[in-house]
């Protein structure tokens, strides 16, 4: 998606017929085959697909250019590649959090229980599978939050 585009509930139908015009589009589809090629091959439209996949059910005339524009995008560089050096054993996740915090420390604090729990489940997981004879006891979770930090070492 390009800098400077916004999108937002005012840009939903506002009218009957409107509404109706944008039921004939079949956004939800190219959705869903964008989705596809994301969890595919091209990590790179992700952010844009979790902002227009927010209006799925009330999509107006914007929403559905953005969505022509991945897909002209997606056509114009289907030859191209991405290589990632360097992130072979790293786990990305972004989400919205679910509950709603008080400070940027309490976030910091949430996410990282969130990751040393996924890791602990990673390593009993692929420990029970018995594939890998050695698995790395320790494991490094990098946090930007200073007053987060001495919070996550107390016993």
């Amino acid at each position: 998606m390009a800098h400077g585009i916004s999108l937002c509930k005012n840009q939903c139908p506002k009218t009957q017929d409107e509404w109706e015009r944008m039921q004939k589009i079949f956004y939800a589809s190219a959705m869903g085959s964008i989705m596809y090629v994301m969890l595919c091959t091209r990590p790179d439209v992700s952010c844009t697909l979790s902002l227009t996949s927010r209006y799925q059910l009330d999509s107006g005339e914007a929403h559905r250019t953005i969505m022509k524009n991945v897909l002209k995008y997606l056509r114009r560089t289907k030859h191209a590649f991405l290589v990632y050096e360097g992130l072979e054993n790293e786990l990305v996740k972004s989400s919205k959090q679910a509950t709603v915090a008080d400070s940027t420390t309490e976030v910091e604090y949430i996410v990282a229980s969130d990751a040393t729990k996924e890791v602990v489940w990673i390593n009993k997981f692929i420990g029970d599978l018995r594939v890998v004879l050695n698995i790395a006891n320790s494991v490094t979770l990098y946090c930007d939050n200073n007053r987060a930090i001495p919070q996550a070492k107390e016993p």
